[in-house]
């Protein structure tokens, strides 16, 4: 199977549900299977973190895991310059930022 990409060298994470898969390509081939990764951690991790942040915050989120994970499936994003999404979330005003609604 190849993996169509105007780079010579990419890498695709796949984050699942209960695990996270990283496949490292050169010219649209794998690399190697011994360089293929899977990391125990995915979205579940993360909306139970969430759910961990929000009480902390005294709301009692804790049985809601549906609506949390609507929520941080419409609300987070992946960052490709983190430094400049920082200085623009610093530099708008609440209620601007792409990831408010």
């Amino acid at each position: 199977q190849t993996l169509s990409t105007p780079w010579k060298t990419s890498c695709t994470v796949d984050i699942g549900w209960s695990s996270t898969l990283i496949v490292p390509t050169f010219r649209d081939k794998l690399v190697d299977h011994k360089a293929v990764r899977r990391l125990p951690i995915g979205g579940r991790h993360m909306v139970n973190m969430l759910k961990y942040y929000m009480s902390y915050r005294q709301y009692n989120l804790m049985d809601q895991t549906d609506l949390l994970r609507d929520v941080f499936e419409n609300l987070s994003f992946l960052s490709l310059d983190f430094e400049q999404d920082l200085r623009e979330a610093q530099r708008k005003t609440s209620g601007r930022r792409g990831y408010d609604r």
